[in-house]
Protein backbone atom coordinates (compact mmCIF):
# COMPACT_ATOMS: atom_id res chain seq x y z
CA UNK A 1 0.00 0.00 0.00
CA UNK A 2 1.35 3.43 -0.97
CA UNK A 3 2.02 6.00 1.76
CA UNK A 4 -0.25 8.97 1.01
CA UNK A 5 1.09 11.27 3.74
CA UNK A 6 2.58 14.50 2.47
CA UNK A 7 5.26 16.21 4.55
CA UNK A 8 4.75 19.77 5.80
CA UNK A 9 7.86 20.95 4.04
CA UNK A 10 10.73 19.80 1.87
CA UNK A 11 14.24 21.20 2.02
CA UNK A 12 16.64 21.09 -0.90
CA UNK A 13 20.21 21.51 0.31
CA UNK A 14 22.99 23.08 -1.74
CA UNK A 15 24.71 19.66 -1.90
CA UNK A 16 21.67 18.23 -3.73
CA UNK A 17 20.27 16.20 -0.82
CA UNK A 18 16.67 16.53 0.38
CA UNK A 19 15.03 16.52 3.82
CA UNK A 20 11.29 15.95 4.27
CA UNK A 21 9.71 17.57 7.31
CA UNK A 22 7.13 16.07 9.63
CA UNK A 23 3.55 15.26 8.72
CA UNK A 24 1.72 17.46 11.21
CA UNK A 25 2.24 20.74 13.07
CA UNK A 26 2.64 18.99 16.42
CA UNK A 27 5.70 17.09 15.15
CA UNK A 28 7.39 19.18 12.46
CA UNK A 29 10.85 17.53 12.65
CA UNK A 30 12.47 20.99 12.37
CA UNK A 31 15.06 20.16 15.03
CA UNK A 32 16.14 17.11 13.01
CA UNK A 33 17.14 19.08 9.92
CA UNK A 34 20.82 18.42 9.15
CA UNK A 35 23.19 21.35 9.61
CA UNK A 36 23.84 21.99 5.93
CA UNK A 37 23.35 24.99 3.68
CA UNK A 38 19.76 25.24 2.47
CA UNK A 39 19.11 26.09 -1.16
CA UNK A 40 15.30 26.13 -1.01
CA UNK A 41 12.52 25.46 1.46
CA UNK A 42 9.12 24.39 0.10
CA UNK A 43 6.43 24.76 2.77
CA UNK A 44 2.96 23.27 2.28
CA UNK A 45 0.17 25.77 2.97
CA UNK A 46 -3.23 24.84 4.46
CA UNK A 47 -4.87 24.68 1.00
CA UNK A 48 -2.19 22.30 -0.30
CA UNK A 49 -0.15 24.69 -2.42
CA UNK A 50 3.42 25.69 -1.48
CA UNK A 51 5.40 28.72 -0.40
CA UNK A 52 9.01 28.55 -1.62
CA UNK A 53 11.79 30.37 0.22
CA UNK A 54 15.30 30.51 -1.19
CA UNK A 55 18.46 32.55 -1.05
CA UNK A 56 18.51 33.16 2.69
CA UNK A 57 21.54 32.70 4.94
CA UNK A 58 19.46 31.00 7.65
CA UNK A 59 15.89 29.83 8.20
CA UNK A 60 13.66 29.53 11.26
CA UNK A 61 10.26 27.93 11.80
CA UNK A 62 7.79 28.11 14.66
CA UNK A 63 4.17 27.21 15.26
CA UNK A 64 1.99 29.43 17.43
CA UNK A 65 -0.72 27.73 19.49
CA UNK A 66 -2.96 28.54 22.43
CA UNK A 67 -4.52 26.29 25.06
CA UNK A 68 -8.05 27.05 26.30
CA UNK A 69 -8.04 27.35 30.09
CA UNK A 70 -11.80 27.34 30.63
CA UNK A 71 -15.09 26.57 28.94
CA UNK A 72 -16.24 23.57 26.96
CA UNK A 73 -12.86 23.22 25.18
CA UNK A 74 -10.76 23.56 28.33
CA UNK A 75 -7.30 22.07 27.86
CA UNK A 76 -7.62 21.86 24.07
CA UNK A 77 -4.66 23.11 22.00
CA UNK A 78 -5.62 25.34 19.09
CA UNK A 79 -3.15 26.17 16.35
CA UNK A 80 -2.99 29.87 15.43
CA UNK A 81 -0.18 30.51 12.94
CA UNK A 82 2.95 29.17 11.32
CA UNK A 83 5.92 31.54 11.18
CA UNK A 84 8.72 31.14 8.65
CA UNK A 85 11.78 33.37 8.95
CA UNK A 86 14.51 33.99 6.41
CA UNK A 87 17.68 35.90 7.39
CA UNK A 88 19.55 38.03 4.84
CA UNK A 89 22.40 40.10 6.27
CA UNK A 90 20.87 42.35 8.97
CA UNK A 91 17.24 41.78 7.89
CA UNK A 92 14.78 39.00 8.62
CA UNK A 93 11.79 38.37 6.37
CA UNK A 94 8.88 36.96 8.39
CA UNK A 95 5.99 35.05 6.83
CA UNK A 96 2.99 34.43 9.08
CA UNK A 97 0.55 31.83 7.77
CA UNK A 98 -2.89 31.83 9.41
CA UNK A 99 -4.39 28.57 10.69
CA UNK A 100 -7.70 29.68 12.23
CA UNK A 101 -10.71 28.50 10.23
CA UNK A 102 -13.18 31.26 9.29
CA UNK A 103 -10.74 33.96 10.46
CA UNK A 104 -7.34 33.77 8.74
CA UNK A 105 -6.88 30.24 7.41
CA UNK A 106 -4.26 30.34 4.68
CA UNK A 107 -3.72 34.09 4.79
CA UNK A 108 -0.06 35.05 4.52
CA UNK A 109 1.34 38.18 6.11
CA UNK A 110 4.87 39.27 5.27
CA UNK A 111 7.04 41.75 7.09
CA UNK A 112 10.69 42.69 7.12
CA UNK A 113 12.38 43.37 10.45
CA UNK A 114 15.89 44.15 11.61
CA UNK A 115 17.93 41.25 13.02
CA UNK A 116 17.98 43.12 16.36
CA UNK A 117 14.17 43.35 16.57
CA UNK A 118 12.78 42.04 19.89
CA UNK A 119 10.75 39.38 18.08
CA UNK A 120 13.93 37.96 16.55
CA UNK A 121 15.97 38.21 19.76
CA UNK A 122 13.38 36.03 21.54
CA UNK A 123 13.84 33.14 19.09
CA UNK A 124 15.99 30.22 20.21
CA UNK A 125 19.32 30.75 18.39
CA UNK A 126 19.88 26.97 18.24
CA UNK A 127 16.83 26.46 15.99
CA UNK A 128 18.10 28.56 13.06
CA UNK A 129 19.01 26.31 10.12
Amino acid sequence: MKNTKISLYKILFKDGTIFNGGYDLFNTEWKNIPNKEIKKLYYRLPAGDYLCLGGYEKYFHRVEAIVDISGKEKGKTKLQSIYLYGKKQDKVIVYQIGLVKDINLGLIYKKIVNINDEEIKKLNPKNWK
